[in-house]
């Protein structure tokens, strides 16, 4: 990553930073990298930094023998990367939601710190586990990000979690709703029992949502689609160094969020 540092009263200006990730495609792995938090400084706003600091952070990646920057840039990035910084935009992830009947403790607890505390004291021991899986989009054989067991513990910083469901490891994060980032893949498995045990640990954690993110056409969105409502996700965006390795055949879900 790198920054620049425009000294006033020694406050930094801008901010842009990419993370390295493998990938797997087609049973080979590539060196890429994941586009993460950009900022710019409201009092040096307008004075091209962020796309000055993009440029010179992929001649950086570029001569690490990274191959490929990519990201889910939200509405506020989304000019800069597709406009101004040539990248691709090809599809867009698919959002699956359900409500769920419950006291929406977990919405609280995003609006009122106070009652944040308390919350988090109370689940605490519940939400601290984290158990590794393979991504399910590796698992059934598509093109994904590689999460060995080094990417794994670099994702101990957030506060994301695992807990098991009918004997499936599901990857959550609870931000005002239950995020899921991921479910274990396996075969012979019923997964609406899954689903509605993560609909059970929902009600009882006080989440009145559940939400899931990821690309079309994986096996993933094939079991949410008869039971959750579908909305477009973020768009997937790319800008590739490596013209020859196809890249736009990665899938992804919620977990490969640098947020996640």
């Amino acid at each position: 990553h790198r920054s620049v540092h425009a000294f006033r009263f020694e406050e930094p200006s801008a901010y842009y930073g990419v993370f390295p990730v493998l990938v797997t495609i087609n049973q080979e792995r590539y060196l890429v990298a994941q586009s993460g938090d950009t900022m710019t400084h409201k009092t040096h706003q307008g004075k091209g930094l962020f796309v000055r600091l993009a440029k010179e952070t992929y001649e950086i990646a570029q001569a690490n023998k990274i191959q490929l920057v990519f990201g889910f840039p939200n509405e506020n990035s989304y000019p800069g990367f597709v406009k101004k910084l040539d990248w691709k935009h090809e599809n867009d992830l698919l959002r699956f939601t359900k409500k769920i009947t419950t006291v929406p403790f977990s919405a609280l607890a995003a609006k009122y710190n106070w009652f944040s505390s308390i919350y988090k004291s109370v689940l605490k021991n519940r939400l601290k586990k984290r158990v590794f899986f393979e991504s399910s989009i590796n698992a059934t054989g598509q093109n994904g990000v590689f999460r060995n067991q080094d990417y794994w513990n670099y994702k101990g910083y957030a506060s994301n979690f695992t807990f098991q469901v009918a004997g499936i490891q599901v990857w959550a994060k609870i931000d005002g709703v239950l995020h899921i980032g991921d479910i274990e893949y396996k075969e012979s498995v019923n997964y609406n029992d899954v689903l509605s045990g993560i609909e059970r640990r929902a009600r009882f954690w006080g989440c009145h949502k559940i939400v899931f993110q990821c690309s079309q056409d994986t096996w993933l969105a094939s079991i949410l689609s008869g039971s959750y409502n579908q909305s477009k996700g973020l768009p997937v965006g790319y800008l590739s160094f490596n013209t020859e390795i196809p890249f736009h055949t990665l899938k992804f879900t919620q977990a490969d969020f640098d947020t996640f």
